[in-house]
């Protein structure tokens, strides 16, 4: 990022540097990746060419447009795939199943960044913002929607490690070596999770969780529990199918049953999944689930806890 911010200056003199080095990130790994949707290539057209690849990036950084936020968003994907396989332990294959996992990521990424629909979806997963605030973003200019995209980053973080480390899990319970690999594919990829008729949000169905349909990565709420959990609740009460569990870590006050009723939304009961209603969700605290350094190594048992019945932390 740092050679690449020497060969493309920001033109924007004022801007971000650090924004500025994950666009030019997510630009050259989009270009480079290009080559793998070719059907039976030649040797000529795997081969970066230096002058084309420059070409390329000075034209693309010229005027900020939809790919400028495709690729910032590819550039978060690929920072945070550099910061999780230097800072842990992983095994081979576990290095293997990242790296595949996060190629994939970066091709979704590409393909629902593109639009301002897309975007939208996005950041009505994990932004903590107000249902206000996210009704008017498809309206703004591209500049201010990559500033906001931008400060909805730690939400997008957290959002792509619960949602990598639950897939790995998956992967690592089905899949003993790299052989074994090319059979199941489909498993590496995010868009086998992902509800593809829901448009609101990232809704993701994860086929190994038997008592939820609709469910939903949300962001950290931090010391503002309550507020960041209303907020939300405005937001997803009017889709037209609401999340039946929401991952949603610290979420320590509330795990278990909760209302998208506004009279009741702060109500928490002891009912498991399966007894959930319409008009009701379940809160997964993700406790079980560790994405710090040194805990990508470890694997967990999905079934055991998030795609449980019943929070495993709700009774202690």
């Amino acid at each position: 990022m740092e050679a690449l911010a020497r060969a493309y200056p920001n033109p924007d003199r004022g801007g971000d540097e650090g924004h500025w080095r994950l666009i030019l990130l997510g630009l050259s790994i989009s270009y480079i990746q290009r080559r793998y949707t070719l059907v039976n290539p030649v040797l000529d057209q795997l081969r970066v060419d230096k002058k084309e690849f420059d070409h390329y990036m000075t034209e693309s950084v010229k005027t900020k447009t939809e790919q400028t936020i495709v690729s910032y968003l590819s550039g978060i994907v690929c920072e945070k795939y550099g910061e999780i396989i230097n800072n842990n332990n992983l095994s081979d294959i576990q290095t293997h199943m990242l790296n595949m996992i996060c190629q994939n990521t970066v091709r979704w990424i590409n393909e629902i960044g593109k639009t301002v629909d897309g975007q939208y979806q996005l950041l009505n997963t994990y932004s903590t913002d107000d249902v206000s605030k996210m009704a008017g973003y498809r309206e703004i200019p591209v500049d201010d929607r990559l500033l906001y995209v931008a400060e909805c980053k730690q939400g997008s973080l957290v959002f792509l490690e619960y949602l990598w480390k639950i897939m790995l899990n998956i992967c690592q319970k089905k899949v003993n070596n790299e052989a074994g690999i090319s059979d199941h594919l489909e498993l590496f990829d995010p868009m086998h999770y992902i509800d593809s008729t829901v448009t609101n949000y990232v809704c993701l169905n994860f086929p190994e969780d038997k008592y939820a349909n609709y469910s939903v990565i949300l962001p950290r709420a931090g010391g503002n529990f309550k507020g960041v959990k209303r907020k939300i609740v405005e937001r997803m009460v009017n889709m037209s199918l609401k999340p039946e569990k929401w991952f949603f870590e610290n979420s320590k006050l509330t795990r278990g049953k909760n209302y998208y009723n506004y009279s009741t939304a702060n109500v928490n009961e002891t009912p498991t999944v399966a007894d959930l209603g319409e008009d009701s969700f379940y809160i997964e605290c993700m406790e079980c689930i560790g994405i710090d350094e040194d805990e990508w190594s470890i694997q967990e048992d999905c079934d055991g806890c998030i795609f449980s019945v019943k929070c495993v932390k709700e009774e202690m």
